[in-house]
């Protein structure tokens, strides 16, 4: 979880309309995001690292409905090594639907803790009470 956020933006009408921010996670990590409700759409994120490189264009809807969806991996100091690893298309809610019933049915255990999501939206939270300021 991050120690710091850090956020900015454009309200309007009570809408977060522009976001950009910064979260500084433990051992010197830090993250950045921007987001916008009336920009060119893009949900894309690149992770960069030591060791590496991933860029996700539809990162927020990596189940494309109709089209297979690619990570770009580069390893190295220098990027030296790359590869493309590619996830056969999948209606992404049709993925969640069956993900949680599963669930529910006792199949397996939520993909992702409760815990998580209410984290998730505390972190929300906090970015959007920069905003209010």
């Amino acid at each position: 979880e991050p120690l710091n956020v850090k956020a900015t933006g454009i309200i309007k009408d009570g809408v977060d309309v522009n976001v950009s921010g910064t979260l500084h996670f433990p051992s010197g990590v830090l993250g950045s995001f921007s987001c916008g409700l009336n920009s060119v759409f893009d949900c894309s994120y690149e992770v960069i690292g030591s060791e590496g490189r991933i860029v996700v264009d539809r990162g927020a809807l990596c189940a494309w409905p109709g089209e297979n969806f690619t990570i770009k991996h580069w390893q190295g100091e220098h990027g030296d090594t790359y590869e493309e690893i590619t996830i056969p298309e999948a209606n992404h809610y049709v993925v969640m639907v069956e993900d949680f019933h599963a669930a529910l049915l006792g199949e397996k255990p939520m993909e992702f803790p409760m815990e998580d999501t209410l984290r998730n939206m505390e972190l929300i939270n906090q970015v959007f009470d920069q905003l209010k300021d």
